[in-house]
């Protein structure tokens, strides 16, 4: 939604470069993030080192990718024309499914429903293209995530049914997009969700549509099978969201089990299961910035404060 003034208007960049110099802009209220039912929408408020002084949220909506300014939604309005801060992203030709930003902050890594990847400059004015990869999955991206470094992206999402080499999870180089290593592959070819570890040693969990969670380590990276680590702690159903907390010393996964399931981070070895913790399927979970609470949210329209230090439904 935009609104136009001939007296007041905003700076102009990449994301309304479009709009006529004899029509100023005056304000800007991006759209939310778009929705299919019954898959889960990837929202990333982690942007960076280099946003650390301000809360910002990146999702896709249609075929953009919205980078929001979360503070200034949350200022009361002064003026009618008082203005959400976002960013526009236009470099898609598909609807975007998924959008993060590097540890480091510069860079944006989206994909979309024909399974292309684009890393982009978030922190260059002209929001350049660093690799495109038109075909990193035969089918949509479902989830995307970076190691702590800022040097390796891993996506998963739906692979080829015909093809072998048409993989469902593929971690490559973020800048050639080199493929570092074979991770290992779900039934039916489709992932649903994947996480770095934030630290050292390097480790990528990847959940989908077999109810289960398969560990790798690298580089280069290979499913781990030598410890045994507990891959079908979900009872049935999609395995929706895994997520590493801020340490790396815990995974937490989530699904159309009801359950949440905690593990070590370097071994998944399951720590505790906590049954039925909403009446509906678990889309997606956060860990807090410490890394000892877990959100979750749910099809029954709740959200879930969990605290890891006795396992328990706090809020």
């Amino acid at each position: 939604t935009r609104s136009y003034n001939l007296t007041m208007s905003l700076s102009v960049d990449a994301s309304n470069s479009c709009i006529p110099p004899s029509n100023a802009l005056t304000a800007l209220t991006p759209p939310l993030p778009s929705t299919t039912r019954g898959v889960p929408v990837v929202l990333d408020g982690r942007a960076g080192r280099i946003n650390s002084d301000r809360p910002v949220l990146v999702y896709p909506s249609g075929r953009l990718v919205i980078v929001r300014e979360v503070e200034s939604d949350l200022t009361p309005p002064t003026t009618p024309t008082t203005t959400t801060k976002a960013f526009v992203y236009r470099g898609h030709t598909a609807p975007v499914t998924c959008a993060k930003f590097s540890p480091s902050g510069c860079y944006i890594a989206s994909g979309d429903t024909r399974g292309k990847l684009r890393v982009w400059s978030y922190d260059n004015s002209e929001h350049l293209c660093k690799l495109e990869l038109a075909s990193a999955l035969a089918g949509p991206i479902r989830d995307i995530s970076w190691d702590a470094d800022s040097k390796r992206i891993v996506v998963v999402g739906q692979g080829s049914k015909t093809d072998p080499s048409g993989v469902c999870a593929k971690v490559i180089q973020w800048d050639t997009g080199v493929k570092v290593g074979d991770l290992g592959q779900h039934a039916g070819n489709r992932a649903a969700t994947c996480a770095f570890r934030p630290g050292r040693p390097m480790r990528i969990v990847s959940g989908g549509e077999d109810t289960t969670c398969i560990l790798n380590k690298g580089p280069p990276f290979g499913r781990v099978v030598d410890c045994k680590p507990s891959e079908k702690c979900h009872t049935r159903g999609v395995v929706s969201c895994v997520r590493y907390n801020s340490t790396g010393g815990m995974i937490a996964s989530v699904g159309t089990d009801k359950s949440v399931c905690f593990y070590d981070g370097k071994t998944m070895q399951l720590l505790k299961r906590v049954e039925d913790v909403h009446s509906a399927s678990i889309y997606s979970c956060a860990w807090n910035a410490v890394g000892d609470a877990l959100l979750t949210c749910s099809a029954d329209g709740t959200v879930k404060l969990i605290d890891v230090d006795g396992f328990t439904v706090v809020h």
